[in-house]
């Protein structure tokens, strides 16, 4: 799979390169991605070439329509699911005063805010902490960029690059420096949680906990406490269970 997207990748920057532009546009996303992809690949010197092809301060972002008779094609998703089905809630990890993670109780919005509650989330039992990061049907979403790929020349690079970025990422925020262990796994630990915030919705995560299972913070750990009342202890599948609903749809599957 990470093959295909590297050869994908390139065949899009290079047909970047023919046009200006919105071409060299799209060729410096293709470049994001093609550093995503060899960082995902454990290559890291490749990736870090491909990073340090994306120029400073660009950013591609995706675009979105407020169409009342299109939202759910057209609009912006996160914001549809905070609005208009309550089934986004801030976790409480990310429940900081971190201006990279804006976020408030429901209540605050009643009662016209929220489709249900505004105290509580579809669930009815999960205080609703409403993200702030996306607030409208229209806002855009970050796809590429160049501080992404500044996270992942300091990941390719170890532990020093990633304490100098750690430090650049908590000044810009406002954030005190950072005070905690300097050997490898803690530092890339609190890297990999100073992306989280930067990244925060923009679905990072997962390829982060997938390169670095035990460096991403909020993983349920088996054996632990479920976080709603009346349920077994977490387990350990690492997978959901395909529904009915979706093997029945797809008899090859």
């Amino acid at each position: 799979m990470l093959d295909s997207a590297v050869a994908h990748f390139n065949l899009a920057i290079s047909r970047g390169r023919r046009f200006g532009g919105v071409g060299l546009t799209f060729r410096s996303a293709g470049y994001a991605g093609l550093a995503r992809a060899y960082l995902q690949a454990g290559q890291g010197a490749q990736a870090i070439a491909a990073a340090d092809s994306v120029p400073a301060g660009f950013t591609f972002n995706l675009t979105y329509v407020d169409d009342l008779a299109n939202r759910t094609r057209l609009s912006n998703r996160l914001w549809q699911f905070v609005r208009d089905r309550g089934s986004i809630a801030v976790a409480p990890i990310w429940r900081t005063t971190d201006p990279r993670v804006p976020w408030a109780l429901g209540s605050a919005f009643t009662p016209a805010f929220a489709p249900q509650d505004a105290a509580y989330a579809s669930d009815r039992g999960v205080p609703y902490a409403i993200q702030r990061k996306f607030t409208d049907y229209n806002v855009p979403i970050r796809l590429a960029s160049r501080l992404e790929t500044d996270y992942i020349v300091a990941e390719a690079q170890g532990t020093a690059a990633q304490l100098t970025l750690i430090g650049a990422r908590r000044t810009a925020a406002g954030r005190p420096p950072y005070t905690g262990l300097t050997d490898p796994a803690s530092v890339l630990t609190e890297f990999l949680t100073q992306k989280g915030f930067d990244f925060y919705l923009e679905g990072r995560r997962m390829a982060d906990f997938r390169r670095n299972p035990a460096n991403v913070i909020g993983v349920p750990v088996p054996g632990s406490t479920y976080w709603k009342p009346g349920f077994a202890p977490v387990g350990g599948d690492m997978c959901y269970p395909l529904p009915i609903t979706e093997t029945d749809n797809n008899p090859n599957l």
